[in-house]
C-alpha cells in the first residue's frame, strides 16, 4: 500500500462554497481528485480523507453536512437522509462498543504487569458502567409515556365523564 499524504489529494477543483445538500461526487471524479485508481486501499483512504476535508471546510463556512459514501459516490446527504444515516451509524457505534467491551473482558491478564492489570480492570469497570448507563437511559426514555401538552377537545354537550 502506498503512503497517503493529504498533499496528494487535489482539493482545488472542489468549490466548497457551492456544495449543497443533495450534491454527489461521482467515482470518476473522485479518481481524478485523489490521483488513485478505484478499488485500491490508497483510493479508499483518500476518499475518506476527502470526505473529512469536505466536512471540515464546510463546517468552517457554517454549513453542517453529513457526507457519506453511497454506491461509490461521495454524497452530501439531505436532512431527511442524514436523519436516517446518523441514527444507523450511532447504533452501529453502540454495537461496536459492546463488542469491544466483550473482547476487553476476554483479555488474559496473566501476562500484564500490576499497573497494566489495574488499568485494565479500571477500564472494564468504567466502560461497563458507561454502556450500562446508556442502556438504562434508553430503557427509561422508552418507558416514559407521552404527556399531552395541549388540551383535548371537549366531549359532547350534556354528557359527564364517568370515573
Amino acid at each position: 500500500m502506498d503512503d497517503l499524504n493529504e498533499q496528494d489529494i487535489q482539493y482545488f477543483p472542489l468549490d466548497f462554497d457551492s456544495l449543497q445538500k443533495g450534491d454527489s461526487i461521482a467515482p470518476d471524479r473522485l479518481e481524478r481528485l485523489t490521483n488513485r485508481k478505484r478499488g485500491t486501499d490508497g483510493y479508499n483512504l483518500a476518499v475518506l480523507a476527502l470526505r473529512e476535508r469536505i466536512v471540515r471546510e464546510c463546517k468552517d463556512r457554517g454549513k453542517h453536512f453529513t457526507v457519506a459514501l453511497v454506491k461509490g459516490s461521495l454524497r452530501i446527504l439531505t436532512d431527511e437522509e442524514a436523519a436516517l444515516y446518523n441514527v444507523r451509524t450511532f447504533r452501529a457505534g453502540f454495537r461496536r462498543s459492546g463488542k469491544s467491551l466483550r473482547r476487553l473482558s476476554k483479555v488474559n491478564t496473566a501476562a500484564l504487569s500490576d499497573q497494566q492489570k489495574a488499568d485494565h480492570e479500571r477500564n472494564l469497570i468504567v466502560f461497563g458502567k458507561m454502556l450500562q448507563a446508556a442502556r438504562s437511559a434508553r430503557a427509561a426514555i422508552a418507558a416514559t409515556p407521552h404527556q399531552r401538552t395541549t388540551p383535548g377537545l371537549p366531549g359532547p354537550v350534556g354528557e359527564t365523564k364517568s370515573e
